[in-house]
């Protein structure tokens, strides 16, 4: 779930705001916001209750002042329609065999983790911490993720870096990481770029992947329709987002992967539950 660059403001600055919502928000950002926490899902609620949160109207007051205060940093559509508390990674059809290579020693990286709601769920699932990181543009969401589930000092490394700089001077806390990890994760990610900036975060990912056979890219993103803008979206940065097919998405990692050398195995789908999305997976191929 993508809290990256793309069409932001310069400051992180939070703006004041009554509940969540203030003067200075524009028609478009308040039909994103959703006020009302909404039911969670088995999952979601089993996840929250492993981190003490049992009492079901404490956890509502808990998650609504956080989601709020994240809201004051960035209007992102997953923030203010509660998008962080659906749990993606593991819905994935990949989520058994992420779980069999971690337990067999695998690293595991989540960009454009926003909260760590993801990698939390890996972790309660049985994911050793010290194996799981996450990477997101903002620090300050970031240490939301340690105040939504309170866990600043047992979390997954948290990576605060801009994914697209490519110079190690700009993120050398994740270029240091580079050709670590098995598996990268990457939910609602990638379409929030231009179709060159996908380019260049698709070449940095697979700098981060391992070279080992079988390591893979994986996620969801929106998707489904023709190669172009979002659909019937009313932000000024929409023109720039580049949203794809099954196809044009995998013509582009095949492209990608033509320019670096490195021969792609490309599997992409429509997710039938989650009408306009996709799901893939990109991976080194075993035999080589």
């Amino acid at each position: 779930m993508a809290s990256q660059r793309h069409g932001e403001p310069a400051s992180d600055t939070p703006r004041a705001s009554d509940g969540g919502l203030d003067a200075s928000q524009t028609s478009s950002e308040r039909s994103t916001f959703e006020r009302d926490v909404p039911e969670l899902s088995p999952d979601a609620r089993a996840l929250f209750a492993s981190y003490c949160f049992t009492d079901d109207d404490q956890l509502k007051q808990h998650l609504r002042a956080v989601r709020d205060k994240a809201w004051s940093i960035y209007p992102y559509n997953c923030i203010g329609r509660w998008m962080f508390l659906r749990l993606r990674m593991s819905q994935h059809p990949l989520y058994s065999e992420v779980r069999s290579k971690i337990r067999d020693g695998a690293s595991l990286l989540d960009i454009g983790c926003c909260l760590g709601q993801d990698l939390r769920k890996l972790v309660a699932d049985g994911a050793p911490a010290a194996q799981v990181y996450g990477t997101d543009l903002r620090q300050s969401f970031i240490d939301l993720g340690y105040d939504l589930f309170q866990d600043r000092t047992t979390a997954p490394r948290m990576i605060a870096a801009d994914f697209l700089a490519d110079s190690a001077a700009s993120s050398p806390s994740l270029t240091a990481l580079e050709g670590r990890f098995e598996i990268i994760h990457a939910c609602s990610f990638f379409h929030v770029f231009s179709r060159d900036e996908q380019l260049r975060a698709c070449t940095r990912a697979l700098r981060l992947l391992h070279d080992k056979p079988g390591s893979f890219v994986f996620g969801t993103q929106p998707g489904g329709g023709a190669h172009g803008k979002p659909r019937d979206d009313p932000r000024e940065d929409a023109a720039k987002r580049c949203w794809h097919s099954k196809e044009t998405w995998r013509e582009l990692w095949l492209e990608v992967g033509r320019s670096v050398g490195t021969r792609l195995e490309v599997d992409v789908e429509d997710i039938k539950e989650i009408p306009g999305s996709i799901s893939f997976v990109v991976r080194r191929p075993r035999n080589e």
